[in-house]
């Protein structure tokens, strides 16, 4: 099922090695699912967690009976929320 607010509540956190974590949820429409990330390294790149969750090595999705979910074949859109800048100390 989608995501009930998981999202709304996460802010961006310092990582443990330096750099940002952002929180980030992939959703897969067609079948009515989604994936919620909370730390989402800004080093990271979306094929690492694309390769992680569909890549040869990762078991299919229980709702992949088809295994119709490679990283080939899917596409990544994202959208940007402009918010204030978080001073150091606001965050999580």
């Amino acid at each position: 099922m989608f995501f009930g607010g998981q999202l709304d509540a996460r802010k961006p956190a310092l990582a443990p090695g330096g750099g940002l974590a952002w929180p980030a949820m992939f959703l897969y429409p067609e079948k009515g699912q989604s994936d919620f990330i909370e730390a989402f390294q800004e080093a990271s790149t979306f094929s690492d967690h694309l390769e992680a969750m569909f890549g040869a090595d990762a078991p299919p999705a229980e709702w992949d009976e088809a295994k119709e979910f490679t990283p080939g074949s899917l596409s990544v859109y994202y959208q940007l929320s402009v918010c204030p800048a978080l001073s150091k100390g606001q965050f999580v």
